[in-house]
């Protein structure tokens, strides 16, 4: 009890530095996962086994296998005070979020039980790398209309897309482009994964209502406000009245592209006027792994496919992701008020997901495979 009693009072970072064989092993695996720039760890109980495995490329890999009995229970005890979780609770979910400054990063911890026992997810977010427009490798065309967007007095920005399809890091890369200085940004979000500099930055609570937190920080006298997600018919109105009363929203919804943000909006009940006159930029996101230069192949139709594996792609044959977009800017009033789906995706998309891949594809930095999917 005394031992689980000095483990709660030291820090993660306190607990990474203990000199014995479960720290070591923890601190060894986050340290090779800040080297290899992996955006989560996977750490899963099995039959008699805990598996590690990192997701890198968007893909997961295998890193370490533990199956002696004895350590693993140790294990798993020490990787829960590390990362701040109830040690004494093995049945329920759990969450959490921690800093290591040994890496350098900051970590969300999301616990769930099993029936051969826990499995933890670490989201990695390396805290010294906060992106900006030109890391997320948009198409030109994207990025120039993106930019102007930002550069706005007032209107609506939205992105769309399935979790995991990045974009959290497309909206903070937007607030980096911004005056933070000369402007007031007030950001709301749920949760808050990086700090960013001159920002004021708003954690979404059970007191703290996404609809709440918009009311507030209208009192704040803001010129950006970022709504991390619309989930609800108040949030959503509020969102475009603030963008039309003079001030740049950017948000996020669970949409699977640009016409359903239009139809979710009208669905949540936001007046189409209001929308008609205040969107400026709204997108749909997914990820995609690009092809190692070093190790890519041509496949039959002359298309490269994923490389054989080198040193430099680590076996895997990829070499980090590409943000793609379709996506529509200043959309038609007409087209807003009387709104329907197959109109708006003839008439009013600048760019669609499907010719992006397909221009990837044909430049050789994608696996053809991909054409399948678009």
């Amino acid at each position: 009890m005394k031992q689980f009693e000095l483990a709660r009072s030291l820090s993660p970072e306190g607990l990474l530095q203990k000199n014995d064989v479960f720290s070591g092993i923890w601190r060894d695996i986050f340290g090779l996962a800040h080297l290899e720039k992996t955006s989560d760890i996977h750490v899963e109980s099995f039959s008699g086994m805990i598996r590690v495995r990192f997701r890198k490329n968007g893909e997961l890999v295998i890193i370490r296998e533990f199956k002696d009995a004895d350590l693993i229970d140790q294990l798993l005890i020490r990787l829960k005070e590390i990362a701040g979780l109830d040690i004494s609770t093995r049945d329920e979910a759990q969450d959490s979020a921690f800093e290591l400054g040994l890496f350098g990063c900051r970590y969300r911890a999301a616990l769930a039980p099993s029936i051969f026992g826990e499995t933890v997810v670490f989201r990695v977010i390396q805290e010294n790398q906060l992106p900006n427009l030109t890391d997320c490798r948009l198409s030109p065309e994207a990025d120039k209309d993106l930019r102007y967007a930002l550069s706005q007095e007032k209107g609506f920005i939205c992105i769309t897309g399935p979790t995991g399809s990045g974009k959290s890091t497309t909206l903070q890369a937007c607030l980096m482009e911004t005056d933070r200085i000369a402007n007031k940004v007030i950001t709301l979000e749920d949760p808050v994964e990086r700090k960013i500099p001159d920002v004021i930055q708003q954690q979404i609570s059970s007191k703290l209502t996404w609809a709440k937190g918009i009311k507030i920080a209208m009192r704040q006298d803001p010129d950006i406000i970022l709504v991390g997600e619309i989930r609800d018919p108040e949030s959503a109105a509020l969102a475009l009245q603030a963008a039309q009363t003079g001030h740049l929203v950017l948000s996020t919804l669970h949409t699977n592209d640009v016409a359903g943000i239009v139809d979710r909006l009208i669905g949540l009940g936001v007046d189409r006027h209001v929308l008609a006159e205040n969107l400026l930029f709204i997108s749909a996101q997914r990820l995609i792994p690009t092809l190692c230069p070093n190790c890519k192949v041509v496949s039959g139709n002359n298309y490269f496919t994923r490389g054989r594996g080198c040193p430099d792609c680590k076996g895997q044959g990829l070499h980090g992701r590409t943000a793609i977009l379709e996506y529509s800017t200043n959309p038609s009033a007409d087209r807003v008020l009387s709104f329907s789906r197959a109109e708006f995706v003839k008439f009013e998309l600048k760019q669609t997901l499907e010719g992006e891949i397909t221009k990837l594809v044909e430049r050789g930095q994608v696996d053809c495979s991909y054409l399948e999917n678009f």
